[in-house]
């Protein structure tokens, strides 16, 4: 796998046209094993790659890369769970797990500092178009890592209706539709099918729209906010959004605060 082997020679860490706050990290570390919008998105994914593998080639050489891999908590649980996941970011959040040697492993730098091959069978870009100047640009390179009939699984915000201050602290430069998503992947052109195009964290939309209603704090306080839960609000919440990724393969909800995307290069 020469682009993990390449390790710290993908070189230039520029993030200029990145945007997250440095602090980002570390407040997602607090909260990312436990939290029910974290734990309902693995459980997605791993839904959505056990149905895009044929059973017999899972555990058998499948790897992935996670591009914007933040912590590198889901590259390292998604490792843990037969998926092997190199974990991919401009910024050291990951560097905890990388001293852990947990997971595939973990490089930083830009992957505009290298002409990707494509090695990998599945790329995660979870959460990242939204931070990045050239979403389109962005997209198409981290496209060059997925061997044909690989596939991409994709996540962003939905709805500009829902901007609150949380978006800003958290960098975003735009939240995303079904459409605007749809555009963004067309631009790849021919090679790629769209499998999945779908709105998810429909269940829990009402009190993520109510909060973004309520008087506006800084950021970090919304996010903080949203983040402490009581334990049995966390487990319910859990539970009806894990009932709802069974529906992203047939055509999801109509709403949703964020877009869950998964396609396949040809």
């Amino acid at each position: 796998m020469q682009m993990s082997q390449r390790g710290e020679n993908l070189g230039n860490v520029d993030s200029k046209n990145i945007h997250f706050p440095a602090q980002g990290a570390s407040l997602l570390a607090q909260i990312e094993r436990d939290h029910f919008w974290f734990t309902a998105r693995r459980y997605a994914i791993i839904k959505m790659l056990k149905a895009a593998f044929a059973p017999e080639t899972l555990g058998k050489g499948v790897l992935g890369v996670d591009v914007g891999c933040g912590t590198g908590f889901t590259a390292v649980s998604l490792t843990e769970s037969g998926f092997p996941t190199l974990g991919v970011d401009v910024y050291d959040g990951f560097s905890e797990f990388k001293k852990l040697k947990k997971g595939l492993g973990f490089v930083q730098g830009s992957i505009f500092s290298i002409e990707p091959e494509p090695e990998f069978d599945f790329l995660l870009l979870l959460d990242v178009l939204e931070h990045v100047e050239d979403d389109a640009g962005f997209l198409e390179q981290s496209m060059k890592l997925v061997k044909p009939g690989g596939v991409a699984i994709i996540t962003s915000p939905a709805f500009s209706w829902l901007w609150s201050s949380a978006d800003d602290y958290a960098g975003h430069l735009r939240r995303y539709t079904k459409k605007t998503m749809q555009d963004l992947i067309r631009k790849l052109g021919p090679p790629v099918q769209v499998e999945v195009l779908s709105y998810f964290y429909g269940t829990t939309l009402l009190p993520y729209w109510m909060s973004r209603l309520a008087p506006q704090k800084e950021g970090a306080a919304v996010l903080k906010r949203e983040s402490e839960l009581p334990k049995w609000l966390n487990r319910a919440l859990d539970g009806l959004l894990k009932t709802e990724s069974s529906l992203l393969r047939r055509g999801g909800l109509p709403l949703g605060s964020s877009v869950f995307a998964m396609i396949r290069k040809k």
